[in-house]
C-alpha cells in the first residue's frame, strides 16, 4: 500500500477553506453516507487525509512536509475578521465626536476626535455645514484643524471626521486588521487653473460668486511628502535666467531654495524674474502671493501679464485681510497644484512669496497650548532634549522643524519609476542670517576721526532704519532655522544696485546644497571660477597687511568688484544661458578690469549684442547643446579680445 503521503499517480488535491459550521471529524460524501457506500476506496487514503481538517485529533503524518504550511494557512484564513461584522461594530460604536475648545484666525482647537485620522482627514463641524481638516495633532489627542468659516464655529460645538468606510489591511506582523477609511480634503488642480488667479479653494480671485474651476482632477490639500525611495537624486539643472541664481546658487530640478533679505532688497522681484525665465520651457509654474496687500497682488499679477508669463502661470492669493489658516491652505494649495504636474511626469516650480504665515500659525498653535489648554510653557515636556535628525534639540523645537519641513520636503524629483517629475521651490523668508556686523558699524562710526558729530549722526540714523526695517521681518532664530532645512539659499543684500536696480547677491552667505551638479554644463567651470575669485577677493581684503598697496590684492579686489557688478540685472529683465556665458568669458578676459562700476551694465549689454552679432554659429549652438565646446568658446573669446 503506497505511504500516507503518497499521490498514487494523482494530482494534488486543492485545499479549499471550511468554515465553522463544516468542522466534522468525518468527511464522507453526502452521497457516500446516503447509499452506505465506502467513501474513497483504500488507495486514496492520501486524499483522504489531506482533505481532512487540521485540527482533527490525529497528529501529522511524518512524511507530508506539506502540513505545517498547510495548518498555518488554515488558521489565517479561520482567524481573518469578518468584513461585514466589523462594519456592523464599527457602526454601532459610531464615529468619535469632538468638542471645539477654542477658535481663532480660521484655527480650531478639537478634543476628543478619533486617534486614528491622519493629518489632512476633512472635519465636519456641528450639523456639517461647516467643514475644516485636520492640520495638526498633538500626543494627548487634541487637534488643530483650518476651519473654512470660523465665524459660524462656536466654543463647544461638536466636530468629527468624515466617515469614509471600513478597510482591511493584511499586516505581516499583526496579521489581518480592519481600519476606518475617512475622507481626505481635497482641492481642484485641473488644467483650467492655467492661467488663472484664485483663492485656496480655486474660487476666481475676482468673482466672489463663482464656483471653484479646474474641478475635473482633485488632490489633497495636505500631500504626504514623498519617502526617500519615490526619490531621485537632483542632478538636473533649472535654469531661471537670472544671474544671481544661475551663477552663484544654481537651481535643481526638484530643489528647494530659500530666498532671504530684509525689506525692500527685491526678494518678490528675484522670483517673478525666476519665472517669466521659465517661458518656453514647458516648466509649469505657481505663484503664491500669501499675506501681502490687494495692491501688491495686482502689481505681481500686471507683472507676470506682461512677460506673458500667465500662460503657464496659476495666482493663488490670499491677501493680509484673511486669516492665518486660509493663508497657509493657500500656501499648501500652491504645492498640490504643483504636484498634480509632478507626479505626471512634468517639471514644475512653485514660488512661495512668503513662509511668514507658517510662522504665525506655529505661534499661534503655541499659544492655543499655553492659553486654551492651560499648559504652561515647557510643562508638557517642550523642554526636554530629543534627538531629530541627528542633533539633540528641545521636544517643542523639534515639532516645530517637523511642521515647517512638512512643506518643505513637499519639494522632489520623483524616481524614473514613478514618471521622474520635480517640483522646484522659492521659499522667500523675510529677514537676514547672523552677521554680527552691526556692533562693528556702531563701533566703526564712533571712532571715525575724520567725521563730524553731524556725519556720524546721519550715520547713526541710518543704521537705526536700517533695524527698524529690519523688525518687519523674522527674527534670525526663525530665518536660520528654515536655511537648515532648505537646500540652499540666496541672501540678498540690503541695499539695490545702484546701476541697474536690481537686487544685489550677497555671494559670501549665498550657497547651493546641490553643488556642481545643479550647474548647466556650459556654467559649470566658468561659475566655478566666479566664486573663487569672490572668496580668494575677500580674503585679500580681510587678511592682507598691506591690501591696499600689494598688486596682487588690489588686483583681486578689482577682479571681484567687476564679478558683482556683472551678477544685477535690470527688473523685469532675463538673461539667456548665452548671455550669461558671454559676460562671464568678458570678465575673465579682464575686459571690466578697469571699467567704472557705475557704467559695467551698459558696457555688458553693448559687448553681448556685439558679440551675438559676430559669431552667431558658436551662440546657436550653446542654446542648442547647453554646453561651452572648445570651438564655441575660442570664437566667443575672439570676438570679444578684437
Amino acid at each position: 500500500m503506497p505511504g500516507r503521503g503518497a499521490q498514487v499517480g494523482r494530482p494534488p488535491v486543492r485545499w479549499f477553506p471550511l468554515s465553522a459550521s463544516q468542522k466534522l471529524r468525518c468527511i464522507t460524501p453526502r452521497c457516500a453516507r446516503r447509499v452506505g457506500a465506502t467513501p474513497f476506496p483504500s488507495d486514496r487514503s492520501a486524499c483522504m487525509r489531506r482533505n481532512a481538517l487540521p485540527d482533527s485529533e490525529d497528529g501529522p503524518p511524518e512524511d507530508d512536509s506539506s502540513w505545517t504550511q498547510e495548518l498555518s494557512i488554515f488558521k489565517a484564513r479561520k482567524n481573518k475578521p469578518s468584513q461585514l461584522a466589523s462594519l456592523r461594530n464599527y457602526q454601532a460604536a459610531s464615529v468619535s465626536k469632538g468638542n471645539v475648545v477654542a477658535v481663532r484666525s480660521s484655527i480650531a482647537v478639537v478634543e476628543g476626535l478619533n486617534n486614528d485620522a491622519e493629518v489632512g482627514t476633512s472635519l465636519k463641524f456641528g450639523t456639517g455645514d461647516v467643514t475644516g481638516v485636520l492640520l495638526w495633532r498633538r500626543d494627548d489627542n487634541t487637534v488643530f484643524a483650518l476651519v473654512n468659516d470660523d465665524d459660524r464655529v462656536a466654543v463647544g460645538e461638536v466636530a468629527e471626521c468624515a466617515f469614509s468606510g471600513i478597510l482591511q489591511v493584511a499586516d505581516e506582523e499583526a496579521g489581518p486588521q480592519t481600519k476606518r477609511k475617512y475622507k481626505v480634503a481635497c482641492v481642484p488642480v485641473g488644467d483650467a487653473l492655467v492661467g488663472k488667479v484664485v483663492n485656496f479653494c480655486g474660487i476666481p480671485y475676482a468673482e466672489a460668486n463663482a464656483g471653484p474651476i479646474g474641478t475635473d482632477v482633485l488632490y489633497p490639500l495636505l500631500n504626504a511628502t514623498p519617502s526617500m525611495e519615490d526619490r531621485e537624486s537632483i542632478d538636473s539643472p533649472l535654469l531661471t535666467q537670472v544671474k544671481a541664481i544661475d551663477i552663484i546658487t544654481p537651481l535643481g530640478k526638484g530643489q528647494a531654495l530659500q530666498v532671504s533679505g530684509i525689506q525692500g532688497s527685491g526678494k518678490t522681484q528675484l522670483c517673478i524674474q525666476a519665472v517669466m525665465g521659465q517661458r518656453g520651457t514647458g516648466v509649469r509654474c505657481v505663484y503664491a502671493a500669501v499675506g501681502c496687500s490687494k495692491e501688491q497682488v495686482a502689481e505681481t499679477i500686471r507683472a507676470l501679464e506682461r512677460s506673458g508669463c500667465m500662460e503657464y502661470t496659476t495666482v493663488i492669493v490670499a491677501t493680509e485681510d484673511r486669516g492665518l489658516g486660509e493663508q497657509y491652505a493657500a500656501i499648501c494649495y500652491a504645492a498640490s497644484l504643483a504636484e498634480r504636474v509632478r507626479d505626471e511626469g512634468g517639471d514644475s516650480l512653485v514660488v512661495f512669496n512668503t513662509v511668514e504665515a507658517l510662522v504665525k500659525l506655529w505661534e499661534s498653535i503655541t499659544k492655543s497650548i499655553q492659553v486654551d489648554l492651560n499648559v504652561a510653557e515647557g510643562g508638557d515636556g517642550g523642554e526636554e532634549l530629543v534627538e531629530y535628525e541627528g542633533m539633540m534639540i528641545s521636544a517643542q523645537a523639534a515639532q516645530r522643524r517637523i511642521f515647517f519641513s512638512s512643506l518643505i520636503q513637499r519639494t522632489a524629483r520623483m524616481h524614473k519609476r514613478l514618471k521622474g517629475g520635480s517640483l522646484t521651490g522659492l521659499f522667500v523668508v523675510p529677514g537676514s542670517p547672523a552677521q554680527g556686523r552691526k556692533p562693528q558699524m556702531v563701533d566703526k562710526v564712533a571712532h571715525y576721526k575724520h567725521l563730524t558729530e553731524a556725519q556720524k549722526a546721519k550715520l547713526l540714523k541710518a543704521l537705526e532704519h536700517q533695524e527698524a526695517s529690519e523688525q518687519h521681518d523674522l527674527n534670525t532664530e526663525i530665518v536660520e532655522e528654515f536655511m537648515s532645512m532648505a537646500d540652499g539659499q540666496v541672501v540678498l543684500e540690503h541695499a539695490r544696485d545702484a546701476a541697474t536696480g536690481g537686487p544685489k547677491v550677497d555671494a559670501r552667505l549665498s550657497v547651493s546644497r546641490i553643488g556642481s551638479r545643479a550647474y548647466a554644463p556650459a556654467l559649470a567651470d566658468l561659475a566655478s571660477l566666479v566664486r573663487f575669485e569672490l572668496a580668494q577677493a575677500n580674503d585679500a581684503q580681510l587678511f592682507a597687511a598691506n591690501a591696499g598697496t600689494d598688486p596682487m590684492a588690489r588686483k583681486a579686489l578689482k577682479r571681484a568688484e567687476a564679478v558683482t557688478a556683472v551678477l544685477p540685472q535690470r527688473p523685469g529683465t532675463v538673461c539667456p544661458l548665452e548671455h550669461q556665458v558671454i559676460q562671464l568669458l568678458a570678465v575673465q578676459q579682464g575686459i571690466l578690469d578697469n571699467v567704472p562700476l557705475e557704467e559695467v551694465a551698459s558696457v555688458l549689454e553693448k559687448i553681448t549684442d556685439e558679440v551675438l552679432s559676430l559669431c552667431p554659429t558658436a551662440v546657436a549652438e550653446l542654446q542648442q547643446t547647453r554646453m561651452l565646446t572648445q570651438t564655441a568658446k575660442a570664437a566667443i573669446v575672439a570676438a570679444l579680445t578684437t
